[in-house]
């Protein structure tokens, strides 16, 4: 990976960028840019595939999806209890089994 740094402002207002800095291997060995992660799967892009609107790529990441998922179901959590968004309200206070409000009198919709 090389490093790249601005070497000031042009009269035109552009910019230069030059290389000043790389990095090395632990085995001191330049690491060298433009190489990416290698693929867990290869997959083939076929070209006719891609012209007939087809992604094998992404095909083939959602079948690993749906094959994982088959062998290790997830169960999803339950749903949590609605959230009281009453400024005032005191957990420790109820009243009829209600939380109540610091009044002592539970609010209602009337």
């Amino acid at each position: 990976m090389i490093g790249i740094g601005n070497r000031g402002t042009l009269i035109d207002g552009g910019t230069i960028f030059v290389p000043e800095s790389a990095f090395a291997s632990a085995k001191g060995q330049w690491i060298i840019e433009g190489h990416g992660v290698d693929p867990d799967i290869e997959v083939e892009n076929d070209p006719r595939s891609v012209m007939a609107g087809k992604d094998p790529q992404l095909e083939r990441a959602v079948a690993e999806i749906m094959k994982t998922l088959k062998d290790h179901p997830v169960k999803l959590p339950a749903r949590p209890a609605a959230p009281i968004k009453t400024p005032d309200y005191r957990p420790d206070v109820t009243q009829n089994g209600r939380p109540a409000r610091p009044e002592g009198k539970v609010k209602t919709n009337n």
